[in-house]
């Protein structure tokens, strides 16, 4: 009995990589054939294989948005998508720009990139771009006020907020807000904190900034501002100062995962767990690496 379920869950596996590694064979000749139609008389194409591929790779994916390569330099496969159920990485359509340091913010079946920089020793840039899920295109938006990197955003109330960041040389407390019905960027309440290199996100109908630094600061406060009420407000601190974490809400809670350390000097394994009901956050399991 034993043996033949090991031997199922083999071909479970089996099958699932057959899967994924055909759906991104379909993938890469889609692009192909899309490729050489758009240096010939452009043909009508049949959508019928862009939705074969958001069938396949369902509706629970992640989308990971440019970055660094192994090299440092910025990465050629800027833009892809990782379906946990197929445990497969799928290239998608490229940028529009090569980007780094940037924040992305998804809102109503679209992706929005917002800012970053076009090189790790280059200038950071005010350019925000958007894919939309449904048509398998990009599009330029209208510019952030001014040009960041290291920035956090989110989406609340079918508008997006950018808050932080910085560019190379200055840290800022600046919030714009952007509402695609519009198309422009708007000045709000700024941040208590410059932080760049910090962590956003929304909870509850309130953005919370986490972490980051200003100059040879390293935050390990965070604030919340309720779009509702005129000003931010002070949130306990974590026990760790850091900067590059992520945050990701679960139940209602906020965990602050990894990130780097200063006085470590290295990336950090820790999580913290914030519960908006009690006043401090609280150590929980770490990573493993």
């Amino acid at each position: 009995m034993e043996k033949k379920q090991a031997c199922s869950i083999d071909k479970v596996k089996y099958l699932r990589g057959e899967n994924g590694r055909l759906l991104k064979k379909v993938v890469e000749l889609n692009g192909t054939v899309k490729n050489l139609n758009s240096q010939i008389d452009p043909l009508p194409l049949d959508d019928s294989v862009n939705q074969l591929i958001k069938q396949c790779l369902g509706s629970d994916v992640i989308y990971l948005v440019g970055g660094l390569d192994d090299m440092f330099c910025p990465s050629s496969v800027g833009f892809s998508c990782f379906s946990p159920s197929l445990d497969v990485l799928i290239p998608m359509k490229p940028m529009p720009d090569e980007r780094l340091f940037n924040s992305t913010v998804a809102l109503d079946n679209r992706i929005f990139v917002l800012g970053g920089a076009d090189h790790p020793y280059g200038s950071s840039i005010d350019a925000v771009c958007c894919y939309d899920t449904t048509s398998d295109d990009w599009t330029l938006c209208p510019p952030m006020t001014r040009a960041k990197a290291n920035l956090a955003g989110v989406s609340l109330c079918g508008k997006i907020y950018a808050f932080g960041g910085g560019d190379g040389s200055e840290s800022f407390l600046d919030v714009e807000v952007f509402d695609p019905a519009y198309g422009k960027w708007i000045k709000n309440q700024p941040m208590l904190k410059k932080r760049s290199a910090l962590a956003g996100v929304k909870l509850n109908g309130a953005i919370y900034a986490v972490g980051g630094y200003a100059g040879i600061e390293t935050w390990s406060c965070a604030e919340r501002l309720d779009p509702r009420e005129p000003h931010w407000k002070m949130l306990p601190t974590m026990s760790t100062q850091k900067c590059f974490h992520t945050l990701a809400v679960l139940d209602e809670k906020i965990y602050s995962i990894g990130g780097y350390n200063p006085e470590a000097r290295a990336g950090v394994a820790t999580v913290e767990l914030y519960d908006p009901r009690m006043p401090s956050w609280v150590a929980v399991e770490p990573m493993k690496y």
